[in-house]
Parts: C-alpha cells; sequence; structure tokens
C-alpha cells in the first residue's frame, strides 16, 4: 500500500503529512510544532521528527495515524544553536545539525529526561544528515571544505569527529560539495556533486567508491535519497529526478522521470523506501509546492499520486504504508561498537577486566541473534548464544582477554542477527600483552679508594622498560655496603635510583662484594628471579686535620678612640676525617685587639679564646675587634692560631689599624656658687641639684675620646675650679670631686663667669669650643654678659646656657640672645629634675648626638614601669637615663634589646660594649653597637632594631612618690634638626625643623610642638602701689647699684612671696607643617608679649630600617625692642655742666618696654661722664651726665639696645627732647 509523506518548508512555520491511501484523493493535513520558526524534517517508522530551521528545538510525532499526527514530548532545547538545517532519526535516536554553526548534537529519548551529546566539527551551515550505523552519522553543508563529516557517539566518552576531504578521503572523488544520503542496513552513503552533474555510492564503514555515474539531465544535484544499492537524485536546476536502479552495474543504469511540472514549478527533493519515492519542489507558481508519489519499479517510473505540500519544500521523508498497521521489524542496536582497549595485562594470564557489549531489540519483532563470532582466540565472547530478544529488551555480552604474547592484539567481534536493515554488527576490540622487565646501569660500581673514615654514594639506575608494574621484592649488599631502597614497584617506563653506600673498615684494603636485586623479570626466572651487580671498593688510610685560615690579615683602618669595630675570620678544616683543634690568641697582650665568637653580641675583656673543635671538612668563624685607645695606628698586633694539623706550624694573622679622633669637643662648664644657690630643692638645695647634675654630665662624656674639659666658678668673684685638661679618667674624677666642694656665697657676676670661662679655652687647640654656662640668678655684678658676648662670639665658641629658676629671676634675655648667637641652646627650668634632664639635652647637642625620648613619670614603692623605645639602624651607641628628686631612694634600671638581651649593673664585667652607673639620684646604660665587617651592614651587639625597653622598679622610695625622668641620646647618622626664627614681640615666631639621614631628607615622619608662653609681662604686674609697698620696707630709699637691680629684685620676691607663678604662661600643641625635602615649619602668629618662650618638639617617623623618635626642647627668649623714633629721652638740669636724662623706651608700636632694661641703657658724652642708670620701676630709667665747662656744645650720645639717640646738653636748667640718630 501507498506510504505516508512527510514534508517541510524553510519558508513554513508548518510541516505536511500526506495520507497515499487514495493516490487519486490524498488526505493532507498541516501541523504547527509550535516553533514560531520553519521546518526540517526525517521519518523512521511511524515517528517523525522534527526541527526548528531558524531556532533551536527538536520534537517528535506519532504519525501512525496520518490523519492526526500527535507530538511525543518532551520538546528539547539545543541552547546557543544557531538553526538546524537537518534532522535524522533511528528509533530512540535523533541527531540535530547547525544550521548557521559546526556542531552536531545526538538526542537520545529512551532516557529521561533526553540525553543530549553534543560535537563541535570543522563542518560550516549543515543541510544533510544521515544515520550511517546505530550512533554514527554523516553529514554536509553548502560550505565546503570538508566535503563531508562523520560523527561517532560512542556510550560513554566524548564523540569522534572525522572529516572528510577530497584531497585525503579514501572515496576517490573530485566533489568539492556534496549533498547525501544513508541507508545503514545497506552500509552505503549516497553523495551528489552540487557543483556538477554527478552521484556516487561510498562503503559507509570504509568510505571506498562502489561506484559512480553522472546524471547529465540536471545539471547538479542537490538532493540524494539512498536505498540499497538505489539513488533517486534531484536539482532545483531541473523539473525531472534521476532515478540510478542499479549501482552494481557497471555503469550503472540512469532513468529520468517525468514528474509533470509544469514550467516554473522548479527542481525537487527526494525520498526513496525500495522502489517507492517521493518528491517536493523547491521552487513552484503558487504558495503550496505540490508533493509527488513515485513508482519506480516499472521500467517506465511512473508519478503515482500528488497533494499539496508546504511552500519550497526542502526536506521529504516516507513513512509508513497507509491503511493498515506498520510492518513488524527486529531493530538491532550494538553498543559499544569500539569496546575500549583492554589494560596490559601480563602474557599467559585472564586480564581482571571484564568488557561489556550491550545488544538492544529497538525495532517491534523479536531479534534473533544467530550468530557471535570472534576473529582472534586471545578475545573469549560470553554467552556463545542469545535467546529472541523481545522489542525494548537488551542482553549483554562480556568480553573477556588472555594474551598468549607481548604487543597489541585486536579483533573484530561479527554480530549477526535477523534485523533487515542491518542483518552484521561489527565490534572492534584490543588490548595489550605485557610483561615487566629489568634494566639496571651502571654495572659494575666501582668506587675506587675511600678513607676508611668516610663513607661514598654511587647511584644505581633500576629501569623498567616492560608494560606492567616491575615488583622488586629485594635490594641487598654484603658489608661494608648498604642500599637505602630494600624493595621498590617501578611502573612500565620509569626508574628508581637507589643509592648503594661503601664505608670501608679497617685496615685499609681492597673490599669488593656483590648487590643482589630480586625481581618478577620473568628473563631472570631461571635464577630464582635475581640479578646481580658487582661492587668495586678499596678503603685508603685516614687523612689527619688540616687547617685553613681566612684572611690572613685585618686592616680595621680608622676607628675612633673608645669605640669598636670587629671583623671575621674564618678557620676551617678540610680533612674529611678527624677534628681540628684551635686556639686563638691575641699578641702582644697590651695591644687594643681581643677576639671572640664568630658573630659576637658581646666584646670580653679576652684576648684568648678556645680550644674550639672545628668538624671534618667543617669551618668556625671568630671575629677580631679593635677598640683603640690612643691616636694613630696601633702597635702591630699578630692573632697567633695553635693547632693539631701535623703538616704546619702556628698561623699567624696580622692586625692593624689607626685610631682617630671624630670631631673631639673642648668643653668648659661655667657654674654659679652665688648665695640664692642654698634655697631648698627637692633632695636637697639646688646646688646639691647642680652637683648632680654635673656628675651625671661627666659620667656620660666617655674618657680617652680626644674631648677636653674644664670647669670654673664665680659669685661676684670669678675662679678656676677644675683646670681644662684632656678628658680622661681623672679628669673625670676631678671634675665630680672638684664640683662637690661648690659652697653658696655672693652675689652673680655672669659675665665674669663666661670671661674666664672663654680665658680657659683660649689656651686649647681642639677646634670645636663649647661653654656650658649654669646660673640660677640675675647678672648684678660686673662685667655683664653683654659686655663679654663680643669676645665669645669672636673666638666662634657655642654657649649653651641653663638657667635654674623662673625666667623673671635669671638674666633670661641676654643668655638667650648669647646662644642664640653663638649656634647654641637655651634651657630653662624651675625643677631640679628637669635640670639634669637639660644637662642631658645639652651633652646630646654639644657632642652631636640626638635626644631619642625623654619622658617624666612618677612612681611609687615597688611599682615597675616599662618605657618602649624604638631604634633604627642608623644608631652606633645608645644612652639610656633615668634621674629622680631624692638621692635617698633608690630606683632600678635594666635595658632589653629586641632580642631579649637584658642589660644591668653587672652587664660591663664581660662586655666591653656596655658602661653602666648607678651613683645616688640617677642610673645611666650606655650601649656601642659597632659595625662588624665594615659595610656589612651587621654590628656586633644584641638586634638593633626595633622596640628597646627601659624596665624601671622602684627599689626603695623614701616619700609615698617619687618623681623620675628618663632620658635616651644616641649616637646616629638620623637627626632632627631645629631653628627658631623671632626678631622681636610683634614680629612672626617660625619654627623650623629638619629631618636628615647623613645629610639627605626624610619625608616620612611627623613633628609635634608644645610651646609655653608668657601671658603678661613684668611691666604688666609692676603697679605703683606695689613699687611703694617695697620701698617703704627699705625704708623709702632704694639701694642704687648702678641700675636698680637690687630694688626689681625685691619687687619680684615680693610677687613670687605669694606661692603663685609671678609670670603666668599658657602652652599650645601644634603640629608642624611638612613643606618637602625633610623641613617641617610651625608658623605662629606674632607674639604681643615678650618674654621666656619654651619649646618642645617631637618627632615620629619611619627611616633606617623601622621607626624614629627624636625630641629636642630649649627656650627662647622674644624681647620687645626700642624704637628710636618713639624712644623719648627729656634732660632736666642738675646745675652748672650737669643733668639729669630720663629715657622711656618704647617699641615700634609705641608701647612702653617697662622695667628690667638697665643694663641696656648707656651713653658717653665727649669730655664728659655718665655716672649711672637708675630703674624707676615705672618703664622710665634716669641718667646723671656732667661735662667739661670747656665744652661748647654738648651731646649724650645715648644707647637703648640696639637704639642710637643723640640727646643735646645745655649748661642751665631746662627740658629738652633727643634726637634719634
Amino acid at each position: 500500500m501507498p506510504p505516508v509523506v512527510v514534508a517541510g518548508s524553510p519558508n513554513s512555520f508548518e510541516f505536511v503529512v500526506v495520507d497515499f491511501a487514495n493516490t487519486s484523493s490524498p488526505t493532507r493535513v498541516l501541523r504547527d510544532p509550535g516553533f514560531n520558526a520553519n521546518c526540517v524534517v526525517d521519518c523512521d517508522g511511524v515517528t517523525a521528527v522534527v526541527g526548528a530551521y531558524l531556532g533551536s528545538r527538536v520534537q517528535r510525532f506519532d504519525i501512525s495515524n496520518p490523519a492526526a499526527p500527535v507530538a511525543l514530548p518532551p520538546t528539547v532545547d539545543l541552547p546557543g544553536f544557531g538553526g538546524i538545517g537537518a534532522v535524522a532519526i533511528r528509533g530512540s535516536l535523533v541527531v540535530a545539525a547547525e544550521l548557521n554553526g559546526f556542531r552536531v548534537a545526538l538526542i537520545d529519548f529512551s532516557q529521561t529526561p533526553p540525553g543530549v551529546v553534543t560535537a563541535s566539527t570543522s563542518q560550516g551551515g549543515f543541510a544533510w544528515l544521515a544515520f550511517t550505523a546505530a550512533r554514527r552519522v554523516v553529514g554536509s553543508g553548502l560550505n565546503a571544505p570538508p566535503v563531508f563529516t562523520e560523527v561517532e557517539f560512542p556510550v560513554s566518552g566524548t564523540p569522534v569527529v572525522t572529516p572528510f576531504f577530497t584531497a585525503t578521503s579514501p572515496f576517490n572523488l573530485n566533489f568539492s560539495s556534496v549533498c547525501l544520503d544513508a541507508d545503514p542496513a545497506a552500509n552505503v552513503i549516497a553523495v551528489g556533486n552540487i557543483n556538477g552533474m554527478e552521484v556516487a555510492l561510498l562503503d559507509a564503514t570504509t568510505k571506498a567508491q562502489i561506484g559512480r555515474t553522472a546524471v547529465t539531465s540536471l545539471g547538479s544535484v542537490q538532493s540524494v535519497a539512498v536505498s540499497g544499492r538505489r539513488v533517486l537524485a534531484g536539482s532545483p536546476n531541473s523539473f525531472d529526478l534521476a532515478w540510478i536502479s542499479n549501482f552494481e552495474s557497471n555503469p550503472p543504469t540512469v532513468t529520468s522521470v517525468n514528474t509533470g511540472y509544469a514550467v516554473g514549478e522548479g527542481g525537487g527533493v527526494t525520498a526513496l523506501q525500495g522502489t517507492t519515492g517521493a518528491a517536493g519542489f523547491i521552487v513552484a507558481t503558487g504558495v503550496v509546492t505540490p508533493v509527488k508519489l513515485l513508482n519506480l519499479a516499472q521500467a517506465t517510473p511512473q508519478v503515482t499520486g500528488t497533494a499539496d505540500g508546504v511552500p519550497s519544500a526542502s526536506t521529504v521523508a516516507l513513512g509508513p504504508l497507509a491503511g493498515a498497521p506498520p510492518v513488524a521489524q527486529p531493530r538491532i542496536e550494538v553498543t559499544p561498537t569500539d569496546v575500549a582497549a583492554f589494560p596490559a595485562t601480563r602474557v599467559n594470564t585472564t586480564s581482571p577486566t571484564i568488557r561489556q557489549i550491550t545488544i538492544r531489540n529497538t525495532g517491534t519483532a523479536a531479534l534473533n541473534v544467530t550468530g557471535i563470532q570472534v576473529s582472534n582466540t586471545v578475545f573469549t565472547v560470553t554467552p556463545a548464544t542469545l535467546p529472541a530478544i523481545q522489542p525494548n529488551q537488551t542482553r549483554t555480552l562480556e568480553v573477556g582477554f588472555r594474551p598468549t604474547v607481548e604487543g597489541l592484539a585486536s579483533a573484530r567481534l561479527t554480530i549477526t542477527s535477523n534485523d533487515p536493515s542491518q542483518p552484521t554488527v561489527t565490534v572492534a576490540l584490543s588490548g595489550t600483552g605485557a610483561q615487566p622487565h629489568l634494566r639496571v646501569s651502571p654495572s659494575p660500581l666501582d668506587f675506587d679508594g675511600v678513607p676508611v673514615c668516610l663513607s661514598a654514594d654511587l647511584a644505581l639506575t633500576l629501569e623498567n622498560p616492560g608494560g606492567l608494574d616491575l615488583t622488586i621484592s629485594s635490594i641487598a649488599a654484603p658489608a661494608p655496603y648498604r642500599v637505602n631502597t630494600p624493595s621498590a614497584v617501578i611502573t612500565p617506563g620509569g626508574s628508581r635510583t637507589v643509592l648503594v653506600t661503601f664505608e670501608p673498615t679497617d685496615p685499609p684494603r681492597q673490599q669488593d662484594g656483590t648487590l643482589t636485586i630480586t625481581s618478577d623479570d620473568p628473563a631472570d626466572a631461571p635464577s630464582s628471579g635475581r640479578r646481580t651487580v658487582n661492587l668495586i671498593g678499596r678503603g685508603l688510610p685516614t687523612p689527619p686535620p688540616a687547617i685553613s685560615v681566612t684572611p690572613m690579615s685585618l686592616d680595621f683602618g680608622a676607628v675612633p678612640r673608645q669605640f669598636f669595630a670587629g671583623m671575621r675570620l674564618t678557620v676551617a678544616n678540610t680533612s674529611p676525617c678527624q677534628g681540628l683543634s684551635v686556639t686563638l690568641e691575641v699578641t702582644p697582650l697590651t695591644s687594643p685587639f681581643f677576639v671572640t665568637v664568630g658573630d659576637p653580641t658581646t666584646v670580653p675583656m679576652t684576648r684568648q679564646h678556645g680550644p674550639v673543635t672545628v668538624g671534618p671538612t667543617q669551618s668556625a668563624r671568630f671575629a677580631v675587634v679593635f677598640a683603640p685607645t690612643d691616636l694613630g695606628a696601633a702597635p702591630a698586633g699578630r692573632l697567633r692560631i695553635t693547632h693539631n694539623d701535623p703538616s704546619r706550624g702556628p698561623v699567624e694573622v696580622t692586625l692593624q689599624g689607626r685610631g682617630v679622633e671624630v670631631a673631639p669637643a673642648a668643653l668648659e662648664l661655667v657654674l654659679d656658687r652665688s648665695g640664692s644657690m642654698a634655697a631648698p630643692a627637692p633632695g636637697g638645695t639646688q646646688m646639691d641639684a647642680l652637683k648632680t647634675a654635673v656628675k651625671l654630665f661627666a659620667d656620660l662624656v666617655i674618657p680617652g675620646q680626644g674631648d677636653e674639659m674644664g670647669a670654673v666658678e664665680f659669685d661676684d668673684q670669678v675662679a678656676v675650679l677644675t683646670p681644662r685638661g684632656t678628658y680622661d679618667s681623672t679628669k673625670q674624677g676631678a671634675i665630680k670631686q672638684d664640683v662637690d666642694g661648690l659652697q653658696p656665697r655672693g652675689w652673680t657676676s655672669i659675665g665674669g663667669g663666661l670671661q674666664l670661662g672663654r680665658a680657659q679655652l683660649d689656651g686649647s687647640t681642639v677646634a670645636r669650643k663649647v661653654i656650658l654656662v649654669f646660673t640660677d640668678g640675675r647678672q648684678n655684678t660686673p662685667p655683664e654678659i653683654a659686655e663679654v658676648e663680643p669676645g665669645v662670639l669672636a673666638a666662634g665658641m657655642e654657649v649653651y646656657a641653663v638657667g635654674l629658676g623662673r625666667p623673671e629671676f635669671i638674666s633670661s634675655e641676654a643668655l638667650s640672645e648669647l646662644a642664640a648667637s653663638s649656634n647654641g641652646r637655651f634651657f630653662l627650668a624651675d625643677d631640679p629634675l628637669i635640670l639634669r634632664k637639660h644637662f642631658a639635652h645639652v651633652l646630646a647637642d654639644a657632642f652631636r648626638q640626638q635626644m631619642a625620648f625623654d619622658p617624666v613619670m612618677t612612681l611609687t614603692q615597688a611599682q615597675v614601669v616599662t618605657v618602649p623605645v624604638w631604634i633604627t639602624d642608623c644608631e652606633r651607641r645608645i644612652s639610656f637615663v633615668l634621674n629622680w628628686d631624692d638621692p635617698a631612694s633608690d630606683l632600678a634600671l635594666e635595658v632589653e634589646a629586641p632580642d631579649g638581651t637584658r642589660f644591668g649593673p653587672t652587664s660591663p664585667n664581660g662586655n666591653q660594649l656596655v658602661r653602666y652607673g648607678q651613683p645616688p639620684g640617677y642610673r645611666y646604660c650606655q650601649i656601642a653597637l659597632p659595625p662588624l665587617d665594615p659595610g656589612s651592614g651587621r654590628v656586633i651587639g644584641p638586634q638593633r632594631l626595633g622596640r628597646w625597653l627601659m624596665r624601671i622598679t622602684a627599689t626603695r622610695i623614701k616619700e609615698a612618690r617619687q618623681r623620675c625622668t628618663t632620658s635616651v641620646l644616641v649616637e646616629s647618622d638620623l637627626e632632627m634638626k631645629v631653628s627658631v626664627e623671632a626678631t622681636g614681640s610683634g614680629h612672626p615666631l617660625r619654627v623650623a625643623a629638619r629631618i636628615l639621614r647623613g645629610g639627605s631628607p626624610v619625608k616620612d615622619a611627623s613633628i609635634t610642638a608644645r610651646v609655653t608662653a608668657p601671658t603678661k609681662t613684668l611691666a604688666d604686674l609692676l603697679t605703683p602701689a606695689l613699687v611703694k609697698s617695697v620701698l617703704k620696707t627699705l625704708g623709702g630709699k632704694p639701694v642704687d647699684d648702678r641700675s636698680g637691680v637690687d630694688l626689681l629684685d625685691r619687687v619680684i620676691k615680693t610677687l613670687s612671696a605669694t606661692g603663685k607663678r609671678v609670670i603666668p604662661t599658657r602652652t599650645t600643641k601644634h603640629t608642624l607643617k611638612p613643606e618637602g625635602k625633610g623641613l617641617f615649619v610651625l608658623e605662629l602668629a606674632p607674639p604681643l608679649v615678650e618674654g621666656a618662650y619654651q619649646f618642645e618638639l617631637e618627632a615620629v617617623g619611619q627611616a633606617c630600617g623601622g621607626t624614629f623618635q627624636r625630641y629636642t626642647t630649649f627656650t627662647h627668649w622674644v624681647g620687645r625692642k626700642a624704637d628710636r623714633g618713639k624712644t623719648k629721652a627729656t634732660v632736666a638740669s642738675a646745675g652748672v655742666n650737669a643733668a639729669v636724662i630720663t629715657v622711656v623706651p618704647r617699641d615700634s608700636r609705641g608701647r612702653t618696654l617697662g622695667p628690667g632694661l638697665g643694663r641696656a641703657i648707656g651713653g658717653a658724652v665727649p669730655g664728659g661722664q655718665v655716672v649711672g642708670v637708675v630703674d624707676n620701676l615705672d618703664g622710665s630709667y634716669t641718667l646723671r651726665v656732667a661735662w667739661s665747662r670747656r665744652a661748647r656744645k654738648p651731646k649724650l650720645a645715648l644707647a637703648v639696645g640696639d637704639a642710637r639717640l643723640t640727646v643735646p646738653l645745655t649748661r642751665r636748667s631746662s627740658t629738652k627732647r633727643a634726637k634719634s640718630s
């Protein structure tokens, strides 16, 4: 009976099912699959498959009732597909190929949900697709090459894609692009030349050409359908079809089929089952193209039925016969058809691996497997026969493998059945027979000669060139040989290295042996699996110790006196067996060289080290330290190394170096012993506080570094306290002893002390000269500071002034100006504890050190306080200082380095790097960190970089609480330099600080400042009532000492008797602004109040490898200067040739400068004299002037500070104004 025809079109959303049961009036049904896209179709029995031509979905339909096609769920979507150009169906398997892409997808509808496997190819734009076997398809398209592509979809694993090209294909075609179809039952593929007029038939397995013929009537070929050895071909260029009824004839028989289409209806596409064909046509005059049924069995093929199809049909397929149920047929599906290879299997043993082959009946009738045959007996298949397999049932075959020889074995399993479309299925089988094998190299092993005290190793390589794991059960060697691997398993192609050790024994002789290897290599079976390797070795006599020393000379170069430098020395024992014993000794014993271990943390007092044993082939490092005490080249030194090397005598290393002075200073202490020093202070008197401060200063200056020091004392008289001389231990003791003899007395002549101090320094040859002047009062006895200042400055001396007391009690202005002018500093404190802190600060400034830390705290009995201090790699020596108020109390100081090393009172006993002092009232610990191997960055001593700790313990507190201060001084390449610009009140005040490392700016820092400034001047406090009250206590008459100082002192003391600070102050905090290149600046508003301004600066930052701290403090006097235009002088006659001059100094704003400026006022009259200056304590000053009668127009040259005025004088009583000049 006529079949059913299914057709699809790229121009219609619907496909058509035509039932040709009534060929004169076929039944036609249009079905929309719901793709909203056009359709491509294929059929297998009563199942049709439809693909979305411009989409990605695939749907199956049951067409057993052609009048009502039923969709078979589910719909499968192929994400990302660029349209579906062709589909094919075989049982439950469907393949779809990409229209605008390169992919082919296999859909297995027997799985739930359907399984999808996608393969990527190099074939683009698929238009034709067909099954050639159960899971193998071929496809082609218009975009060649390749000509066509085969895709194998194994049950598991990756799809195998094989492209076929014209130049390389086995089918011997010159077709550039083809259309195709396949018949799996006949194992053939039909291809048509799209660009020619030929059709070829190929073997589906080998792709070999079965036949080939020209179809000249078509012009070109764009559609082929194959059934057995018959092909129906169509073309868009012809109304007819070409029927090739037999490809087995030579040449094949070709018949033109007249389809009866009218002009304009175009060429067609074809389908074929046996001798029944179908055609659909791509081009038509109407909207719908006709579908035609063909009977090709007659000599002249006939059109037996025509029905409307779809517009421009691109695919047609033949379904089952209409009007009766389909004929039941078995259908065989074998998976896999290419069984995975058996793994390597030992020859003559059965592989433990079993491969399974599944036979499935996808048809509708019972499947009878009639034969199971294997082409190679090394493969076995069970069972040998199978019962009938019902539809949708499966049976499993198990394949075994037992190789008889080494190498690859292959076979074909042939399964025959009653499947009419595929009576024979071939399955490829493969496996490998293998054996393990042992290969040994080298053989023999020759160790040559080895000293009896040593051992030698040689490598033996064991390889397995076989195909199975090689099991080595034993590797053994007799003494004096041994192996490091007693057994091993070596994989195919692998290797294992075995170390064989020869350790000869006494007496030295030839000591050969045999190494035995037992394995499962069948080649060694005759010898019970044993393989031997000869071992050859000879024991040699034991060599003695042998010494090697490097370097043989050490030159330390220039090293500062009282400092250190280390260089390392290596002693090696080149002997392989015996230990080397060495003793190192520096000669002569008086030389400044010491020897210690290789990476020392201390410098011991000894010049001998050892004995030390150096192991065979080992080395030991030692350090030689140079610690010069004198200038110039050190006496020639030698490091003598005695040892037990019999081949040579003692080894001597020459040692040389020279001591140098690094910027020494000559320093003179100018100390106030006036009567006011008897005033009480915590722990005694102010004089006691000075003595302790001087002793601390003397202790912190290291003797023997080329410095000089002396001391002078002053009240209203001056004297040498300690003669200046080289600062050694004797001078240090003299300074401390002499200061103990100071007793308070007399008045105050600061200028006199400075004058004598300068005279003491004038005789020094040291380039840098420093004066440290201390006072607790105001100068009241000539010479005054201003008188000696020019000489001090002319001599290039630096002056550091320290005042104990409130600024109004001290000649603060004069001392501040002198210190600033001489590149020194002025320090001011009314606290004796801070006095010692200032003395330490003077030492830091005078000897070019830096203050790293300087806090003040209060302790109670037994309290322990830990103070952290950050030290960098730029520091060379650190001084930790602890001071407290009452010397009768006792505080302990311990210093801990970042690595945990601790320093205390006993540390100097065995370590020259440490100085520790614990006099009453203070403690200090100085630690040197000298270089080891200069330029290496290493130092002798503990870890330098990081957080150090000062651990302070209150061991005995006399009162309930005890104040203390800690100071840390460092010799360092990292420095903070500070300057202040303040020309006077009313002018801007600018603080500038620089952080420098070796002269280069450090940018990563922050600096804060505390500024303590006066809020009132002394003139603000001197009311007329106060002055009157003081005059009353003096009987109404001031004591006139030329400048009224006594009266001013009385007034100040009267104010201080209230217990309050005479001059009130205010402290503010600021952050300095970075301005680049390491410069930090603080700009303050112009101060309006004159007086002593105290500055404290703290810097924190990153440099020299870590965190650093720097601290400084000082006092700067900001004064109001007299303006010569605003300052007025009046003249009152005091008789003939005499006058009283009254001066009122004023600043540029016209404000009175106030009292206390008597020493800044003076004058001269040619041919006359100025008797004195009296401070009237109201801002005015009077001078008595007398001159010679011969002076015709006498004039007074008046000086008020820097201001100069000319005052005309008269012979009689009159009042005149001065003229500025």
